[in-house]
């Protein structure tokens, strides 16, 4: 058996003081640690929950977007096809205006007085008009095309074909109502 010394016993003792400081130190660095390991697992599920939600709401506007594009397409086709419908009116309209130009024309050329030169409007057949149109809502479109030619304020407007206009959309109009 060896015989310790003094000094080897105070060693000792402040070897054995030093070790429990240390040994405090450690677990309160693995309380630390446990702490810190809690809170990253904190801040990992508020991450997980966070990116779920925002892959959620990128889904829903993904959605949304991809209704909206479908949407715009379908407007789309109608804008374009109804663009066709007005070139189609249109080339009508003026094929009208022809119509009625030259019957002013042989009307007054047939008619040599000034007062018998305002009864050309009598001739006018007004179903002219109004030809091709088979719905409430065709006969308003159309209507409104022919105001904004036919009107006396325009440069080629005339009191009495915007009459006769008048009276034959009247005339259809009490018939698709009824």
């Amino acid at each position: 058996m060896m015989i310790q010394s003094a000094a080897d016993i105070d060693n000792t003792a402040e070897l054995k003081q030093w070790l429990f400081k240390e040994n405090v130190k450690l677990e309160n660095a693995k309380a630390e640690f446990s702490d810190a390991v809690i809170d990253f697992e904190r801040e990992k599920q508020k991450f997980l929950k966070m990116e779920q939600e925002t892959n959620s709401h990128n889904r829903i506007l993904q959605e949304q977007l991809r209704q909206e594009k479908e949407l715009f397409e379908k407007k789309w086709k109608i804008l374009e096809r109804e663009l066709r419908q007005l070139a189609k009116d249109k080339k009508q309209v003026d094929i009208d205006r022809q119509i009625v130009a030259r019957q002013k024309e042989q009307y007054r050329k047939l008619n040599a007085d000034a007062a018998s030169r305002t009864d050309y409007k009598s001739n006018i057949k007004p179903d002219i008009f109004f030809k091709g149109v088979n719905s409430e809502l065709a006969l308003k479109k159309r209507y409104k095309d022919l105001l904004k030619i036919y009107h006396p304020d325009n440069m080629n407007g005339d009191k009495d074909v915007l009459q006769a206009i008048n009276a034959e959309y009247n005339y259809l109009k009490h018939k698709y109502e009824n």
